[in-house]
């Protein structure tokens, strides 16, 4: 007789909700652990890609400092040239050429004019 309550018990559980309940508990674990494993994924995503931004914002302050030693190094190479210009002038006319405060004033006012045009050519081109 306890053979056939155990058995009849046994049907009785098989068609209760527990099976059911053991199912869905089983789908709903793999379900957190598919959802773990993207979580997972997603930060290491998120670390390779905050990794490239500090990689990519350092190379633009370098690109940055580089272009203004370029345009430092070019505005003394401006001045340089201007220099060896006025000298050559200076020359040229004689040694009697006496320069009045007047056209040294006139030869500062061109130097701006021409480091304002150097600078808004950087700028157009940087």
């Amino acid at each position: 007789m306890k053979t056939e309550e155990l058995d009849i018990l046994q049907a009785k559980l098989q068609q209760s909700s527990f099976p059911k309940q053991q199912e869905e508990l089983e789908m709903l674990r793999r379900t957190i652990e598919e959802c773990e494993e993207t979580l997972r994924s997603s930060k290491e995503v998120q670390k390779k890609a905050e990794e490239k931004y500090k990689v990519l914002e350092n190379k633009m302050k370098n690109a940055e400092a580089e272009r203004e030693k370029e345009l430092k190094a070019a505005q003394q190479k401006l001045n340089s040239a201007k220099t060896k210009a006025d000298a050559f002038k200076y020359h040229s006319h004689g040694s009697n050429v006496v320069h009045t405060p007047s056209t040294d004033r006139e030869r500062e006012r061109e130097r701006e004019r021409e480091r304002g045009t150097l600078q808004q050519c950087h700028l157009r081109n940087g």
